[in-house]
């Protein structure tokens, strides 16, 4: 009974941590996106001001423009963390739905055409599928921003009882010289 009420107070413990962990993930998604994303409109708003008490439009009209732009980005980037905050509870979420909800919002969002494969037969932890799910959506999202893409291909497969993913599109692509250069190749 004493080893029941020991491992009780463990689980309990536990369970705190993984709240307190998830509290500070919400804190910084939401610094990252909202604190940021207001500190340089408001920067950029103050030097508007100073711009419109020297009379200088012309330039004043430049950074409303570019906070407008700014705006719209830190708002896409609160909605995204905010949507986050709303995903089911890890352990109540199916990958592969996961994966889709993420290709639904992209294309409702973007001209990109996706096609698909989804065949994981691997149960995954739900820290696996939380982290796989933050880093597909990245990659959609350097996709919307970068490579200027008419079409994106999502293959998830397993192989040697490991998750593949790969996700190519396209678009203009990258140079790898300086990412070569800084693995030492």
């Amino acid at each position: 009974e004493s080893y029941l009420q020991e491992l009780e107070l463990a689980h309990k413990k536990v369970e705190e941590l993984t709240l307190s962990n998830e509290r500070q993930r919400m804190a910084r998604d939401l610094h990252d996106t909202l604190a940021q994303g207001l500190a340089g409109l408001i920067m950029q708003l103050e030097a508007v001001d100073s711009h419109l008490d020297k009379g200088n439009t012309l330039r004043s009209r430049e950074i409303v423009q570019q906070a407008m732009i700014r705006a719209r980005e830190t708002l896409g980037n609160s909605r995204k963390a905010i949507d986050n905050l709303r995903l089911k509870s890890i352990g109540e979420t199916d990958f592969a739905k996961g994966v889709l909800d993420l290709i639904n919002k992209f294309s409702e969002t973007t001209s990109v055409k996706v096609e698909y494969s989804i065949k994981p037969h691997l149960q995954l932890a739900a820290l696996t599928i939380e982290h796989t799910l933050f880093i597909i959506s990245e990659c959609l999202t350097n996709v919307a921003k970068h490579s200027q893409a008419h079409k994106v291909n999502i293959v998830i497969n397993e192989r040697n009882n490991q998750l593949k993913i790969e996700i190519m599109d396209d678009g203009i692509g990258f140079s790898q010289a300086p990412i070569d250069k800084d693995f030492g190749k």
